[in-house]
């Protein structure tokens, strides 16, 4: 669940996205920074995705992850970050 904290030793996301009109990209950040980037094809609203960390971090706390769109006409969303405590 989003906001969550769970504990994996290979954190994934799995990503469905419905945009209101064409998606320019897909994003994963862990930590605030890009770790992950999907470019749907040409034009599509719709945008699947499906990524594990093949680095994450492995610290006292928890890491977050969470997924950002960015339409081609510039509107945004993104997810709730989900905290990751990697085993």
């Amino acid at each position: 669940m989003m906001g969550d904290e769970v504990r994996t030793a290979k954190p994934r996301i799995d990503a469905i996205v419905l945009g209101t009109g064409a998606v320019d990209r897909v994003e994963v950040l862990r930590n605030g920074a890009v770790v992950h980037t999907v470019r749907p094809e040409e034009d599509a609203a719709e945008a699947r995705s499906g990524w594990e960390d093949p680095a994450p971090v492995k610290r006292d706390a928890p890491s977050y992850y969470y997924v950002r769109v960015i339409q081609k006409d510039g509107q945004m969303a993104w997810a709730s970050p989900i905290w990751v405590q990697v085993e």
